[in-house]
């Protein structure tokens, strides 16, 4: 079996994926190298070092060479988190002909192509083909899929029963329900069945940067989404009982935050509820906020930032226009008449597509560095209109391009933004134009308030940039206080600081970093303290 151009695409993935799926991504290069023909391994491990050689972070770089490695001498690259290599896994999903006819009836499969699910819903309700992706959006995994939700399918794969899910597909879920073993997820179009069993299916169920679903925001997704939220807060609010031991300063933080939600939903409601001149979007203070209550992974803390950028995005089109992102051949911005060559080539260069944005390539600043004088006002107000409404770094880097008075003040503007990366490009862009900024402040604001899916990434890397005394006092504290994510990379990179490690997340110490996500507490504690007898400094808890 040649194996080739799928082996070709897993590793143009690993350069950008999250850290938290390059594992799970490595075992399923691992499998694939497997079952390949023989002189497959040693054209997997040269594009496993060609990809580490486009990799901007050390660590990948490290790690996707030592993946290289083990392909080249004949052994396995990764493990799955139960310690298995890819071979043992498949070993171990292997079933009886009882047990498949079990699961097959529990999970029916999917209708044929063209056919629908019936939605109980006898309106022809068919929702317009999309020839270009979504714009991006934050991140939403298949585990906060509701109902409603329309998206675009980003790559081809085939589902547990093995039908063929094909990109650009549009799908509108129904339900999303966990089973015992990953997800069914029902759609008009059809039936999707995902299992956590299957190694190719766990960089699918977390949808890492959405590239296997994206969501679509159309009008009907917003009013669901909104929908959703409401049900799901009144639910959680209940679940939020009273603690006796909860000190009276976090008891009314909390309420107040409870009330800022509520505020914001309905803010949000009555607008999109307007017709004509709408004026502008409404914007969050901090639609992370959710997530300080009810937990990272709670949905309210995917949800509440996916509906600011669905609502700004809708801010762009008349009420009565199509969805952004449904239009024919619309470009990203209208060229003004009498255009220089420059302008023209800076505005076709925006429009990104997923490739670009997988790669993590910005717009033509060469060009834009070359528009006539009386060009940059224009291009200013443009770029800053963008920022506030989908804030996204490539906006920040062509606005310090510009430096002018009014492009600073946009940029000052993006230091308050919701979007990790872009507060940090923001205070990076300041100091290089000159100015001080608090950059240490963003950089810890950056790592309390984010995930592996909402910039903590980018966090960590500035932090290893930037190891101030009051940075490394943060790492050591998250790796006590913060998050599952937080708790893991900030020990290793506290280790790393502290010169006991020889990377930011050294392989060689990935068993003890894995002790601070262990569900038990009395687990973490432990491994704080012996992390702060490594670093010679006293813990904070006895």
């Amino acid at each position: 079996m040649d194996a080739t151009p799928a082996l070709e695409s897993i590793a143009g993935l690993l350069a950008s994926l999250p850290d938290e799926s390059v594992e799970s991504m490595l075992v399923t290069f691992d499998a694939l190298v497997g079952v390949s023909d023989a002189g497959s391994r040693l054209v997997a491990a040269l594009l496993l070092r060609k990809t580490a050689e486009s990799s901007p972070a050390a660590s990948r770089r490290d790690r996707l060479l030592r993946a290289a490695d083990a392909v080249e001498a004949g052994q396995p690259c990764a493990l799955t988190p139960e310690g298995l290599t890819a071979q043992q896994a498949a070993a171990a999903q292997t079933i009886t002909q009882e047990e498949w006819d079990q699961r097959v009836a529990e999970t029916p499969l999917p209708p044929p192509p063209g056919d629908t699910v019936n939605a109980g819903d006898d309106e022809d309700d068919e929702t317009p083909y999309m020839d270009e992706e979504p714009p991006k959006l934050p991140h939403l995994p298949v585990r906060h899929f509701f109902p409603g939700l329309v998206v675009r399918v980003g790559q081809d794969f085939r589902d547990a029963h093995g039908r063929a899910v094909c990109s650009a597909d549009l799908l509108e879920v129904i339900r999303c329900k966990p089973t015992d073993d990953g997800y069914a997820i029902s759609c008009r179009q059809r039936n999707v069945v995902l299992y956590d069993s299957n190694t190719s299916h766990y960089p699918i169920i977390e949808n890492a940067q959405n590239a296997w679903f994206q969501p679509v925001p159309t009008p009907e997704c917003i009013g669901e989404l909104l929908d959703a939220i409401e049900i799901c807060l009144a639910e959680s609010e209940v679940a939020l009982e009273p603690n006796e031991d909860e000190d009276s300063d976090d008891a009314e933080l909390r309420e107040l935050i409870l009330l800022t939600l509520h505020e914001e939903i309905e803010v949000c409601r009555n607008w999109l509820a307007e017709s004509g001149d709408r004026g502008p979007s409404p914007h969050s203070n901090n639609p992370c906020v959710a997530a300080h209550v009810f937990g990272g992974d709670h949905p309210l803390a995917a949800w509440m930032p996916l509906l600011f950028a669905c609502i700004n995005l809708d801010d762009r089109n008349p009420p009565d226009s199509a969805p952004y992102g449904m239009e024919e051949d619309q470009p990203v911005q209208t060229t003004p008449a009498n255009a220089s060559p420059a302008y023209q080539e800076f505005l076709a260069s925006m429009k990104i597509s997923y490739s670009d944005w997988r790669e993590g390539l910005g717009y033509n600043i060469g060009a834009l560095k070359n528009i006539t004088e009386d060009e940059r006002a224009p291009a200013v107000e443009m770029l800053s209109q963008r920022l506030a409404a989908t804030p996204d770094w490539r906006e920040v880097e062509a606005l310090a391009a510009i430096g002018t008075a009014d492009a600073r003040t946009a940029i000052r503007r993006a230091m308050g933004s919701a979007d990790t990366q872009t507060r940090l490009r923001a205070a990076e862009a300041l100091e290089g134009l000159g100015e001080m900024t608090d950059r240490e402040g963003a950089i810890i604001g950056a790592l309390r308030s984010s995930d592996l899916s909402s910039g903590l990434s980018q966090a960590i890397d500035q932090a290893t940039w930037n190891p101030s005394p009051r940075i490394q006092e943060t790492l050591l504290d998250l790796a006590l206080t913060g998050n599952q994510d937080q708790r893991i990379h900030c020990a290793a990179l506290a280790l790393y600081l502290g010169g006991k490690a020889d990377e930011p997340f050294d392989w060689n110490h990935r068993p003890f970093f894995l002790r601070f996500g262990d569900d038990d507490r009395n687990t973490r504690v432990e491994a704080y303290k012996e992390l702060c007898r490594r670093l010679g400094v006293p813990p904070k808890v006895q």
